[in-house]
């Protein structure tokens, strides 16, 4: 998710041309299951009017992103509860992803109502830190992945570094249980996930553990992730090791429909967002053997051994 926004203390809560006061964001909650009536979607930005900065017409020329609206409550919850703590006045646009970057940019480099503060995704802070529009910057959060495993398959000591995951990942595949298709799988369908399911391993390149135990979801010491160098040839190499030896499959599918292989028991492992922590409310942990979920982000460094080499 990218967000921006635009405050200021003295501002009203309707704003205005001299007021630059906006926060954009890509809808994050659950779409509506069904398309909105031109009177559902008058009717949701007349309710949310203090809080929106968009006109019905935004809306109803683009029915997708109207269903995807509608179905936001949460940031309006949290923009309240934000004006009535600092005084501080924001309205929020939704935003496809497609058009992420494009207003990033636009709205980033433009000298005359620049933000006073911009938010996004640490995955593309290289990208327009080249661009000279992110002079300062302060990092927050971290982008996090989380290895969910079957216990009956896995032990804790399995993934604790990248030696136990690999030893681990070469016994599933030389006796695979009924209907395995590969020890972990890391989804590949193409979109807003792919980037950040596949350079999380870039950014723990070089560290020695799989995950985090200190019980902080996951969050590893930073290391800016480096393309062009050591650590990446490091990582890139050890991953595609892994792929080409069957150890890891590389669906190309979205998070979900690699979580519902998952729980068919398709893969020993399975590495998804951490969002998908929430869909252990919907039974994630039922089964005989239940599963295991494991806050982390994998190590990028080829096993203290020598290279892979094929059975």
């Amino acid at each position: 998710m990218m967000i921006w926004t635009w405050t200021s203390p003295a501002a009203s809560a309707q704003t205005t041309a001299d007021e630059p006061l906006l926060l954009i964001r890509m809808p994050y909650e659950p779409p509506l299951a069904n398309p909105p009536t031109d009177t559902d979607i008058t009717r949701f930005v007349a309710e949310r009017g203090a809080y929106l900065h968009m006109t019905p017409q935004d809306l109803i020329r683009d029915m997708n992103l109207a269903r995807e609206t509608l179905g936001q409550r949460r940031i309006f919850d949290e923009l309240a509860q934000f004006q009535t703590q600092h005084k501080i006045f924001a309205k929020v646009k939704f935003i496809t992803w497609g058009d992420a970057l494009r207003y990033f940019a636009d709205y980033v480099s433009d000298p005359s109502n620049p933000p006073v503060v911009a938010q996004l995704s640490d995955t593309w802070a290289a990208y327009f830190r080249s661009l000279g529009v992110a002079p300062y910057e302060q990092r927050y959060s971290w982008d996090v992945r989380v290895l969910w495993y079957w216990k009956d398959l896995v032990n804790l000591e399995d993934i604790t570094d990248g030696d136990h995951f690999l030893t681990a990942c070469h016994r599933l595949h030389k006796s695979p249980s009924a209907g395995l298709i590969a020890p972990c799988a890391i989804p590949t369908a193409p979109g807003r996930d792919l980037l950040y399911d596949l350079s999380i391993w870039l950014y723990n390149a070089g560290l020695p553990e799989l995950i985090s135990t200190d019980n902080k979801f996951g969050l590893m010491p930073w290391q800016e992730a480096k393309f062009a160098g050591a650590e990446a040839e490091r990582a890139t190499r050890y991953l595609s090791n892994l792929v080409r030896h069957g150890y890891v499959d590389l669906p190309e599918k979205p998070q979900t429909e690699v979580a519902e292989d998952f729980l068919a028991r398709k893969y020993a492992m399975v590495m998804l967002g951490a969002g998908r922590c929430d869909a252990r409310k919907r039974g994630w942990a039922r089964g005989s053997n239940g599963t295991f979920n494991r806050r982390c982000r994998p190590a990028l460094a080829p096993a203290r051994r020598p290279p892979l080499k094929a059975d």
